[in-house]
């Protein structure tokens, strides 16, 4: 990998700051860029769903890393080794994990990001993240073992009862919650603004806040970053590249409609 999330988490941790990130589903390596030029800290490449493959992740890795953000990737399910082993491989800052709702399912995904004797991950010097083995292993596997970051989606209503041995798994570097899934979760389908999903996802915050693991939240409207900082998240995921494509399309047409005589 070419930057760490631990380490952006760990520079902002000490400078006291927050950052931020958004998600990818567009197949689209020129829209990648241009997220990371517009200022955000990171992305995560989601391959749950969009049409991204597995075989797929090195080419939006790569466009994500050539304007400096941090490639993160969510892969479609915490039993799908082939998938974590493979973007990390590919050189992905870390692997964003959804559904997760016991401890066993965080410890699963800990066993699969990391090589022995942390992990059972597949190990193989000639991959992308050990720059194809032109320089030997050169520390890959202690390396990989020290930055590769794990981030767990906690998204309904098991895994809030399980929250607490969630958050104290070891080797967990982040946790974020899916608003959406929690809200059907809990009785209120696609109403992320019920009282009772942002107080169940604000207790959790707190909980994460406590345990000392970096919490972040998601916020489909750019708007609504301060409510979850104030509420105690570190990181904020700003909509995703669909959103803040359509919401500028929308715009620009409405814009220019309305300065059209008779529109």
């Amino acid at each position: 990998m070419k930057k760490s999330f631990k380490e952006l988490i760990r520079k902002n941790k000490e400078e006291n700051k927050k950052f931020i990130g958004t998600f990818a589903h567009l197949p689209c390596e020129d829209t990648l860029e241009i997220l990371g030029y517009a200022g955000f800290d990171f992305a995560i490449i989601d391959m749950e769903h969009s049409p991204i493959a597995k075989e797929e992740s090195i080419r939006y890795i790569r466009a994500v890393e050539t304007s400096e953000m941090i490639p993160m990737v969510r892969v479609p399910d915490v039993n799908d080794e082939t998938a974590i082993r493979k973007v990390l491989d590919n050189g992905a800052a870390g692997v964003v994990i959804p559904g997760i709702s016991t401890a066993d399912m965080a410890r699963q995904v800990v066993k699969y990001s990391k090589f022995f004797p942390e992990g059972k991950r597949g190990a193989c010097p000639l991959v992308r993240a050990n720059k194809y083995y032109v320089n030997g292993t050169d520390g890959h596997f202690e390396r990989s073992n020290k930055e590769v970051s794990i981030m767990l989606m906690v998204e309904g209503k098991e895994g809030i009862e399980n929250f607490d041995e969630i958050v104290n798994v070891q080797g967990v570097d982040a946790v974020l919650f899916g608003p959406v899934d929690m809200s059907v979760s809990l009785g209120h389908a696609g109403d992320v603004n019920h009282p009772e999903v942002t107080e169940a996802i604000t207790r959790l915050i707190k909980k994460a806040n406590a345990a000392g693991v970096c919490v972040g939240m998601t916020a489909f409207a750019a708007e609504d970053t301060g409510k979850w900082i104030d509420a105690g998240a570190d990181f904020i995921l700003v909509g995703c590249d669909i959103l803040l494509y359509a919401e500028a399309v929308k715009a620009a047409v409405k814009t220019a409609r309305g300065q059209m005589k008779g529109a």
